[in-house]
């Protein structure tokens, strides 16, 4: 004997799913036009932009780097762990906030190897134009603030760079920092 609510039942199923289906598919086209908000742009008469100015600042993220082992270890607050420089190495690294009115760089280097390397420090606001801050030569095994004063203006990047002469040494580089004047 045959069970003939068999077929039937299937086929109640079947429009159940696709009824369920639709109405998802439905609930969902509706949900994502109603919240699309649409304006007239030639009513728009102001301008924003947004910039943060503070008073220091420590390297916030890697913005470019050539022949850098671990950049981002070179982030933060000094913490011991540095990313390595090789042979004409270079990071820039863009701080937590533009510095108005910097008088103050701070870079915290190290040296591995046999000799001594030498480095130079630029800074920037927008990223593309660097001026040259200071320079010096990393001898120290353990790390070392190195400070370079001056009217620097608005400085939002750091850039760091090995020197370009060859040495039996690695420069490994823990932060950066810059301050702005009293004013």
């Amino acid at each position: 004997m045959e069970n003939k609510n068999k077929p039937d039942r299937l086929d109640k199923k079947f429009i159940f799913i696709v009824s369920i289906w639709l109405l998802c598919t439905i609930l969902f086209t509706i949900q994502y036009t109603s919240s699309t908000a649409t304006g007239d742009e030639t009513s728009v008469d102001a301008e924003v932009t947004v910039t943060s100015n503070v008073n220091q600042s420590y390297g916030d993220s890697v913005f470019a780097s050539s022949r850098v082992l671990a950049p981002r270890w070179a982030l933060g607050e000094p913490d011991n762990f540095g990313s390595y420089l090789f042979m004409r190495g270079w990071i820039s690294i863009e701080l937590e906030g533009t510095v108005a009115d910097c008088s103050d760089i701070s870079v915290w280097l190290a040296k591995r190897g046999w000799h001594s390397s030498r480095f130079k420090v630029y800074v920037s606001s927008d990223g593309s134009n660097w001026a040259y801050a200071g320079g010096g030569t990393c001898k120290s095994q353990g790390y070392i603030r190195y400070d370079f004063s001056g009217a620097f203006g608005g400085v939002k990047y750091i850039k760091v760079e090995r020197d370009r002469n060859w040495s039996w040494s690695i420069i490994l580089l823990d932060a950066v920092w810059a301050k702005g004047g009293d004013a």
